[in-house]
């Protein structure tokens, strides 16, 4: 294959927009801070190319601009997706940080917009930690909740405050109190991502989840790209192989 010439020229407003239209998914990083400070995380000093010295929130004038521009789309019958279920996620830093925006979003969106023959489903990944306080909200509009938890507290070692200590009880004893008020909200909507490493394996990792939680998983790699060189011995010590 000539890759040069695949690859070369500009692309046009054309080839950009026939590509958007496919998309059935608008997904906003609402803030670059985060509660936590994981061992692991890209935006560590295991990697190079740290680049959130400072936090910085995603404005609601921002992402009006792109929800009006996207529901313009998917209201189109030329639209790729036209009648699929069309997602609205929100990722972070740790996005309940900025949980004034996520509630502007969703009442803009629920109140101002409208959708034809499509539905409307909102998605979030989150630490955990705020969970409790924004169960009602996030219930009310029926989010798909994907939560990090690395299996049983010694799994999750790695995931940690800033000032060091544990996150493991108070995430758990959230997300237990939550499933016993709301059970048909944490069977439908509630699903778990693990990062694999050296405190952890596959086949613990799927156990815990089922038999604490009855759930199957997500579980991700850490990531080798942009590795720290000053770190790398570290990071190798923690990294686990998921196949």
């Amino acid at each position: 294959l000539d890759f040069d010439a695949i690859f070369s020229g500009k692309l046009s407003e054309e080839t950009i927009f026939n590509n958007i239209i496919q998309s059935n998914q608008l997904t906003f990083e609402v803030t670059t801070a985060c509660n936590l400070n994981c061992t692991y995380c890209t935006f560590g000093k295991l990697y190079s190319k740290s680049f959130r010295n400072e936090c910085k929130n995603l404005t609601f004038e921002i992402a009006k601009s792109a929800i009006d521009y996207f529901f313009k789309i998917w209201n189109s019958p030329n639209n790729a997706s036209f009648g699929a279920i069309k997602r609205i996620s929100f990722y972070g830093g740790e996005p309940l940080l900025n949980q004034g925006l996520l509630s502007k979003i969703v009442d803009y969106v629920n109140n101002e917009c409208s959708l034809l023959y499509n539905k409307i489903e909102y998605t979030m990944t989150t630490n955990g930690v705020l969970l409790e306080k924004y169960i009602d909200f996030l219930v009310r509009n029926n989010f798909q909740l994907l939560i990090s938890l690395d299996g049983n507290e010694k799994n999750n070692e790695y995931r940690k405050y800033k000032d060091g200590k544990s996150s493991y009880k108070d995430i758990v004893g959230q997300i237990e109190r939550i499933r016993d008020k709301h059970p048909d909200y944490f069977k439908n909507c509630i699903r778990f991502n693990a990062v694999l490493h050296n405190k952890n394996n596959v086949s613990d990792l799927y156990n815990h989840f089922m038999t604490a939680y009855d759930k199957t998983i997500n579980i991700s790699e850490l990531s080798a790209d942009g590795l720290n060189e000053n770190f790398k011995e570290q990071f190798w010590e923690m990294y686990n192989n998921l196949y």
